[in-house]
């Protein structure tokens, strides 16, 4: 059977929380398919449940494979298929750092549990030239081959900054933050608000320009939207089906219904719901 969110937070409080040593490394929570580690020179090995992975350890989910992994205290990501991380530095409660993981590759999806997620340190998603880091809850990020990067928030607000200081947006739930990146460099983003119906636009400088969103935009925004919905259900991570899930559908919905685009549905293969309202998060300054 595969597992909610609530059996794998339960996991991670039996397996996590009664660490009493404040650096705690991510450990493997659940997982489907095959999924291998690596560190270092050392051969890839498949990962083992509990296993606990040091910094420096490069993890791989195959064509099939799904990996949930523990990152501090509440705090979860969710491999998909064919995805690769890198464990770059654990939770660290002394020095007041959170766990910093690198997508190489692929798709993850990200939770924090509000019960026990914001009581220290909260971990960073690096993506290509990106670092990403929760003020809410739930989010998905993929990166594509040719080094784009798609942000879709679920729950409460996600802040995306790119490397240098010339770009930073919050993206609030309901939003698919998309960038573009040739030779290393940020050659523009789009922001769509699936709430509102706008865009934001930045410039490779960071400059933004807020538009009405077309229905070309509003369309591709709408198809990640579902994907990160229906992940959150299949991954068990995202709160999906939760009041404040089911809530942000019907808005988003408003909009699409409005510009004749498919509506969002919610999959009957609901997980725990998150607690959390969909768009306040307590942790924004």
């Amino acid at each position: 059977m595969k597992p909610t969110l609530r059996t794998l937070t339960l996991l991670l409080l039996a397996g996590v929380l009664q660490v009493n040593a404040k650096t705690l490394l991510p450990v493997a929570l659940a997982s489907k398919g095959q999924s291998t580690v690596s560190s270092g020179s050392s051969p890839s090995a498949p990962v083992v449940l509990k296993q606990p992975l040091s910094a420096g350890s490069t993890i791989t989910t195959d064509a099939e494979g799904r990996l949930a992994l523990a990152l501090g205290p509440g705090q979860m990501i969710v491999l998909h298929k064919a995805s690769q991380v890198e464990i770059v530095s654990p939770y660290d409660d002394a020095t007041g750092n959170g766990a910093v993981v690198q997508l190489i590759a692929g798709q993850v999806s990200c939770s924090i549990d509000p019960k026990f997620g914001h009581s220290g340190p909260v971990f960073k998603l690096l993506a290509g030239q990106q670092t990403i880091q929760a003020k809410g809850t739930a989010w998905q990020t993929g990166i594509a081959a040719n080094g784009q990067v798609t942000n879709v928030v679920l729950s409460s607000t996600v802040n995306v900054a790119v490397a240098g200081g010339n770009f930073s947006a919050n993206v609030s739930a309901g939003s698919v933050l998309i960038s573009s990146y040739t030779n290393g460099g940020l050659t523009g983003a789009v922001l769509v608000n699936l709430v509102t119906g706008q865009t934001t636009s930045y410039s490779s400088s960071g400059e933004p320009a807020i538009a009405l969103a077309s229905t070309a935009q509003l369309a591709t925004a709408s198809v990640a939207l579902q994907a990160a919905v229906n992940g959150a259900s299949s991954e068990g991570g995202g709160g999906s089906g939760s009041a404040a899930l089911n809530s942000l559908i019907a808005s988003v919905n408003v909009t699409l219904n409005a510009a004749g685009i498919s509506a969002i549905t919610s999959p009957s293969n609901t997980g725990a719901p998150v607690g959390r309202d969909s768009t306040v998060s307590p942790e924004q300054p």
